[in-house]
């Protein structure tokens, strides 16, 4: 069994459409198998952009959240996000950062 089909990566995003669209892009290169959560507290300009750049990607497992004010404590989005998670592992990752895939196979 592939192990990326256990793992779930949570994606919180603020106003950066243009790192989230790296991201997306950097694991629809690398690895298309796992769930990924997106959490956007973004602005409606953004979100807007955001939901743009997610539909290119529409090979991956991707659940979009846009639901969050932009005044959530980012720590309530965050906790709230897990209520999503269905599957075995998770991984945080915000839209500024990578998780190499070697990194969630360890």
């Amino acid at each position: 069994m592939n192990q990326y089909k256990m793992i779930t990566i949570i994606i919180p995003t603020y106003n950066r459409p243009n790192r989230l669209r790296r991201l997306l892009d950097y694991y629809n290169k690398y690895g298309k198998n796992f769930k990924i959560i997106i959490g956007d507290t973004s602005t409606d300009e953004n979100k807007l952009q955001n939901k743009k750049n997610i539909s290119v990607f529409s090979n991956l497992d991707i659940l979009y959240l846009d639901h969050y004010s932009s005044k959530v404590n980012p720590f309530h989005k965050f906790a709230d996000m897990v209520n999503y998670v269905k599957k075995k592992y998770c991984v945080l990752c915000v839209d500024g950062d990578f998780i190499i895939l070697n990194g969630i196979n360890q």
